[in-house]
């Protein structure tokens, strides 16, 4: 007599066995202490099968989402959660910047943009806008000094 090997919920409170030799099926349950085995049909049994995959389903999405790590002071006052002098600072930062590439010539723009945002390396930056790629890593190079000297 074999049943599947899974785990369970605290509350199940039986545990479902097929007998392979005799093709019987069978539910076993504690009433007062006392086990009790009775036999079921195909149907009722595979119900029950059914029954605790859906638990284990269950179990398996609390699982994901109960967060077990330790709880302390770091835990409670996360300190991943910007605070409102922080974003603002960020903000002002990212303004400041924003206006600093608008300083900047078109073509130096495009090319810290493919360089920076994009990931594109000199030489496909050069494939792309058909020139030397000593020209790109110039415009590019002196586009960040003139950064550097506006965010002063």
């Amino acid at each position: 007599m074999k049943g599947p090997k899974r785990r369970k919920k605290k509350d199940n409170p039986y545990t479902i066995l097929h007998d392979m030799d005799k093709n019987k099926f069978y539910v076993l349950f504690n009433s007062n202490g006392v086990i009790n085995k009775v036999e079921v049909s195909n149907d009722v049994f595979y119900a029950f099968d059914r029954f605790e995959l859906d638990d284990i389903s269950e179990l398996h999405k609390q699982d994901k989402h109960i967060d077990l790590r330790p709880i302390n002071e770091n835990y409670l006052y996360k300190k991943d959660e910007e605070s409102i002098e922080e974003y603002i600072i960020r903000k002002n930062e990212f303004e400041k910047l924003h206006n600093a590439i608008n300083q900047l010539t078109e073509i130096q723009k495009r090319r810290i943009k493919y360089y920076y945002f994009e990931d594109m390396n000199f030489s496909e930056i050069a494939r792309l806008e058909k020139c030397d790629e000593s020209s790109i890593r110039e415009s590019i190079y002196s586009g960040i000094e003139k950064l550097k000297k506006i965010l002063k």
